[in-house]
């Protein structure tokens, strides 16, 4: 019960900044639950990403003191774990075989581009299989991957002003860089292998996206583009949970201690 209770606690910071400036910024819009779907999937992802890595809040860092070792931060890419140079070759090799992928898809025939596409997807799974087989310990990495691949495909597909690389990339790298800084509030370490892991699944995320564009024959003008830019909802969502959630809180109303 006391778990449900906390769960709930952090969704509901999560979600509640978003769905606030939502709904004031298109208050004017026509709105339909199904039109809605697409954005709640982006809000249980954003809420699922900012869980799984654990990102650190305000009052973790006040509990200890705002204290940062230099043990929690590592700069150097794969100083920290066994990686094999066939590991790093199998994770980063999907990127240019997808964008020559997306080459060959300048066709008006669907059954051309969706087999392109699903052999894209299956090559992909084979990279990620072979990273993880010739790779040493780089389970890390290849999950580090795939967890910001629904972001960087997500992200164009939401919103029309970020249907281009330069932007999916910059919106990963910094999205990434936000979580890995607040990771040092909660003892965590702060590695900038999972900054470049997250920026290429992003990435990759916005190949696919791509990808589904030529098969889909799905223009800019179909795209759905909320106000306003994904940088307010991202950063709102994540200061809802920097600031508002403090497990320990309800612990203490559960247990008196």
């Amino acid at each position: 019960m006391v778990d449900l209770v906390i769960r709930v606690y952090e969704i509901v910071t999560v979600a509640l900044p978003f769905l606030l400036i939502y709904f004031i910024f298109n208050r004017d819009r026509k709105k339909s639950l199904k039109g809605f779907i697409p954005y709640l999937i982006f809000i249980i992802y954003i809420y699922k990403v900012l869980n799984v890595t654990g990102s650190g809040a305000i009052y973790e860092g006040m509990r200890r003191n705002f204290k940062i070792s230099s043990d929690q931060i590592n700069l150097i890419l794969f100083s920290q774990s066994n990686v094999s140079l066939l590991g790093i070759i199998g994770l980063i090799l999907p990127i240019p075989i997808g964008f020559l992928c997306l080459h060959f898809m300048k066709t008006n025939k669907k059954k051309f581009n969706l087999s392109l596409g699903i052999i894209y997807l299956f090559l992909l799974f084979l990279g990620v299989v072979f990273s993880l087989v010739k790779g040493g310990s780089i389970i890390g990495h290849s999950l580090n991957i795939v967890m910001f691949i629904p972001f960087g495909f997500l992200l164009p597909y939401l919103w029309e002003n970020t249907n281009n690389l330069m932007s999916v990339t910059i919106y990963s790298f910094f999205f990434s860089l936000v979580i890995e800084l607040s990771q040092l509030l909660n003892a965590r370490a702060t590695d900038v292998d999972d900054l470049l892991m997250n920026t290429l699944g992003g990435i990759i995320g916005f190949i696919i996206f791509k990808m589904y564009c030529k098969i889909k024959s799905r223009s800019n003008k179909e795209m759905i583009n909320s106000k306003p830019s994904p940088a307010i909802y991202i950063g709102a969502m994540f200061l809802g949970k920097f600031l508002l959630y403090d497990w320990m809180v309800l612990l203490k109303l559960f247990y008196d201690f």
